[in-house]
This record gives structure tokens, sequence and C-alpha cells, in this order.
């Protein structure tokens, strides 16, 4: 599956942006406004914080959209020991774990710690969900 991706790079991280997988929670934006600004360009902006307060803040991406790897040296983000399933009313499922999602012939879609997956069955971005949730609810 090929999906759009956006990096972003400094001499520390590399992170990836995926838009189809984002359904604009806004986590990102409310922790960390001054790297995470959809009002600037680019939107993405390294510079403005030190690299844990980054990971951090993209740990806390529930759907995916974010991720990270670190160029330099430190560990990237860990999986939690158990992986949970969280259903929101008039939302997605969001599971959090060591992740690895098959299509229905058992290929590989995605190994991710975080994912959204749509339950109301109208994201263009089956099987992910895009918040299209938002505009029936």
């Amino acid at each position: 599956m090929s999906e759009d991706k956006h990096d972003y790079e400094s001499d520390d991280i590399v992170v990836s942006f995926y838009p189809n997988r984002c359904n604009h929670i806004g986590r990102c934006v409310r922790l960390l406004n001054e790297v995470f600004n959809p009002d600037n360009k680019p939107w993405v902006n390294l510079e403005n914080a030190d690299i844990e307060a980054v990971c951090r803040t993209i740990e806390q991406c529930p759907t995916g959209a974010l991720q990270y790897q670190r160029l330099d040296g430190a560990d990237g983000e860990t999986a939690p020991d158990i992986t949970t399933i969280k259903t929101v009313k008039n939302g997605p499922f969001f599971i959090h774990g060591n992740i690895e999602l098959l299509d229905e012939e058992g290929n590989p879609l995605t190994e991710n710690k975080r994912i959204a997956l749509c339950r109301c069955g109208r994201s263009k971005n089956k099987p992910f969900c895009d918040g299209t949730h938002k505009k029936y609810h």
C-alpha cells in the first residue's frame, strides 16, 4: 500500500506525517504548537523545541499520522506491553501496541505502534480513519 508521506528532518530526527491517517484531533498542535502549527509553512518546524519534547508529542498522536525516527542513536518509540483497542463514541477504533495490520489476503498494510481504524465505513482511506465520521455527527 503506497501512502502519501511528508518528511521533516533535522540533524537528530526525521518526523514523518501521513496526511491520510490524520483525523485532525489536534493533540500535536495543542501540546507543542511551536513545532506543529498548521498556520505555518512548513507546518512542522523541528528547530523550535528539543527532540525529547517532539518525540513525546508524536507519541501522543492516537492515529499514527505522525511518526519519528531518531538519528541521534537514542531509542525510538516503545510499544506498550499490552495492545489496547479503545472505542470512541461516533469515532474510530484507536489501537496502541505492536500492531501488524494485514489486508484480506494476509498482506501487510502497516506495522505501527498507533493506528486509528474506521468504524463508520465512510473513510476515503479505509481501513484507516480519516475523520469523515465528523461530518455525520
